[in-house]
């Protein structure tokens, strides 16, 4: 929620129970969110759903749970919902609030988000095995020096989530493996090719590959297993 009102916690509990439990729920436990359920029953023509569907995923458990992390999103409604409108409006990204660190994409840097994320799936479903699939940061990633280009808030992000996650893994959290997105820039769903997340930078006019400061960052930090924090 963003701030402590009963609406924006009844919104953050819905906008949870969507994006998150909805998939965790039945993956983990078998079954879907009883809340989430009835919300979406009661605003939308939902098929019943098998408890046959329910038994394999009771059966089949997960081998590990890829995350994706970036950013954070808090949740701020105006009145409560009464319609199927009001629904989707509180599903919509949160514009970060003035002065906040944000990415080239708008995206809020918040690693102690990350590091909530990871304690509450350890704590929520058992301690299961967790690899980050994809976190990472798109810069602007015009300011070249010397044939490397200096990508200092990124550096700095990367350095932030890491540490963030390292503090879980301390605290039992189950994370075998971090998988920095990406080793270079691409085109990517929404944004195409305008927006470069990659920690080495490719000319798309030529396809030349240069450094950039948080790739050889990165390249110590695995030759070393890690880094002072």
């Amino acid at each position: 929620p963003k701030t402590s009102s009963a609406l924006d916690k009844e919104g953050a509990t819905i906008v949870d129970g969507i994006t998150n439990r909805w998939f965790l729920d039945p993956i983990f436990k078998g079954e879907y969110p009883k809340d989430t359920l009835a919300l979406l029953e009661k605003y939308f023509s939902f098929p019943s759903i098998p408890e046959v569907d329910l038994q394999l995923l009771k059966d089949n458990p997960l081998d590990f749970l890829g995350i994706n992390n970036y950013s954070c999103t808090r949740v701020n409604i105006k009145k409560p919902i009464k319609k199927t409108s009001d629904f989707y409006k509180i599903l919509l990204p949160s514009k970060p609030e003035k002065g906040v660190e944000v990415s080239d994409v708008g995206w809020e840097v918040y690693p102690d988000g990350l590091y909530d994320l990871l304690k509450r799936v350890n704590g929520d479903y058992d301690h299961p095995l967790i690899y980050i699939t994809e976190n990472g940061m798109a810069c602007k990633d015009d300011n070249i020096i010397d044939n490397v280009v200096e990508d200092d808030d990124r550096l700095r992000y990367l350095q932030r989530y890491f540490e963030a996650a390292n503090r879980a893994l301390k605290e039992g959290v189950k994370l075998k493996g971090y998988f920095v997105w990406s080793l270079m820039d691409n085109f990517e769903w929404i944004e195409g090719y305008s927006k470069r997340f990659g920690i080495i930078r490719v000319d798309y006019e030529t396809q030349e590959r240069i450094w950039k400061k948080s790739s050889l960052w990165y390249r110590d930090v695995i030759a070393k297993n890690g880094f002072d924090f």
